[in-house]
């Protein structure tokens, strides 16, 4: 049996083969490629492999869904709430309270990404032209809420063919936040 200071010595790319098993995307056992040598820990290779899975999803376009609105409104959109409308005499202002969908990037899987890379840029251990790069990427999640990430919140996304490319950022989105930036 080995000592502590030689599992240390594993290299990283290994792990991150090992959690490309676990995750089941061997295809994307190929992204090591792009790391350095001599990356730092498991953190700094996860980053840099989420940054270039991110370019291609922004390149790709977000994935949007439906959100439903509910608001006091004097154009009429979606369907008429009568019952809200009447309670309050919104009628009497001119207005009328109104529920509609609109098609939105601000979804789940989008608030989970972007409030994954705001924690990583607060990691002081991050190596400074890493930050730079995920300063670069953070800005396309501009329009996109921040949302306080917890291990239940990654069992909400819903994943299906349509937005099946999110799956293996999402898978290191969640073992970043769950293994890493916890610490």
């Amino acid at each position: 049996m080995g000592s502590l200071t030689d599992s240390n010595k594993i290299p990283i790319k290994n792990l991150y083969y090992m959690l490309c098993y676990a995750w089941g995307h061997l295809a994307e056992k190929e992204f090591a490629n792009i790391a350095r040598e001599d990356e730092k820990d498991i953190k700094h290779l996860l980053t840099r492999i989420l940054l270039v899975k991110l370019r291609s999803l922004i390149k790709r376009g977000y994935f949007k869904e439906y959100i439903g609105f509910q608001e006091e409104t004097s154009t009429l959109r979606g369907r008429i709430l009568f019952q809200e409308s009447i309670n309050i005499f919104s009628f009497k202002r001119g207005k009328m309270h109104c529920e509609y969908e609109e098609m939105s990037h601000n979804i789940l899987h989008n608030q989970i990404i972007k409030s994954t890379l705001y924690y990583i840029l607060q990691s002081p251990k991050l190596a400074k032209e890493l930050k730079d790069e995920v300063i670069q990427v953070y800005v396309h999640f501009s329009e996109i809420s921040l949302v306080k990430l917890h291990p239940n919140l990654f069992k909400k996304v819903k994943l299906h063919r349509s937005n099946q490319h999110y799956r293996f950022v999402l898978d290191i989105c969640r073992f970043l936040n769950e293994s890493l930036l916890s610490q």
